[in-house]
């Protein structure tokens, strides 16, 4: 027996948290810590390629990145509704380590900068806006 469990035809393993911006990601080692948030790439569309993902074809890389991007803007959305309710104000992207042990952003590059006073979901909107912009060009 070469292991526990066999599961047939498994070509990729997800963590699913690893795939939601705020909530985790793959830590830059070169960034620079934007308070106490850990600078991250989530390796789905719009950030980044998902060359990890083989053999697969563009429309289920899309349809993948857009269901991360929605997962992720309901559980932010949850957080913040749930956050308001108790403490009598919005969640922001500054009081993440509110309820998260070690809340991430998303890395753009140097020369852009979060709102502090927004809300991470406005933000997940924001990327979800923009892949659906990039829709086209990916599903040419």
């Amino acid at each position: 027996m070469d292991s526990a469990y066999f599961i047939p035809k498994l070509n990729v393993w997800f963590n699913e948290g690893i795939l939601y911006p705020f909530i985790s990601g793959d830590g830059i080692e070169d960034a620079n810590l934007i308070g106490s948030m850990i600078p991250s790439i989530n390796l789905i569309l719009p950030y980044t390629s998902p060359h990890y993902i083989k053999d697969t074809n563009a429309h289920d890389l899309y349809n993948f990145s857009m269901t991360c991007l929605e997962n992720a803007y309901a559980i932010l959305k949850s957080l913040e509704e749930v956050y308001e309710e108790l403490f009598e104000r919005r969640l922001t992207v500054s009081a993440l380590n509110e309820v998260l042990v070690y809340p991430r952003v998303v890395d753009y590059g140097n020369n852009l900068e979060y709102s502090k006073n927004q809300t991470p979901s406005s933000y997940v909107l924001d990327d979800i806006e923009r892949l659906k912009r990039l829709k086209k060009m990916i599903l040419k």
